[in-house]
């Protein structure tokens, strides 16, 4: 299928005011479903440290995280997901000394 015009006009396009309805451009903020919100790595101070995302949309119930670690430490969380402020949220992660851990924060839900 190749293009008829540069112009955006002429056989197969669409009118402007007609390229979706307002429910259908939706922010991603707006999104139903999971999404992931926060994901890193976090090189241990010591055997704990804290990870500090922005803060979503939500209450912190509304989020979970998975941790996986580089050594034979499971990486666990010991301070659940709160907010430090209006817009800054922290968790604290305990592992083995200097341990490598990954992590993902995601926003619970269905899609």
């Amino acid at each position: 299928m190749g293009a008829t015009t540069t112009q955006g006009t002429g056989p197969g396009s669409v009118p402007i005011k007609k390229n979706g309805t307002e429910p259908a451009n939706l922010g991603i903020n707006r999104l139903v479903g999971p999404k992931i919100i926060a994901a890193g790595l976090l090189t241990l101070k010591d055997s704990s440290d804290f990870v500090k995302i922005s803060a979503p949309i939500g209450s912190p119930s509304d989020y979970c995280i998975f941790l996986t670690g580089t050594s034979q430490t499971n990486p666990y969380i010991s301070r659940s997901l709160s907010a430090i402020s209006s817009d800054v949220w922290q968790f604290e992660v305990t592992a083995g000394h200097h341990d490598l851990v990954h992590y993902v924060v995601i926003k619970i839900g269905v899609s």
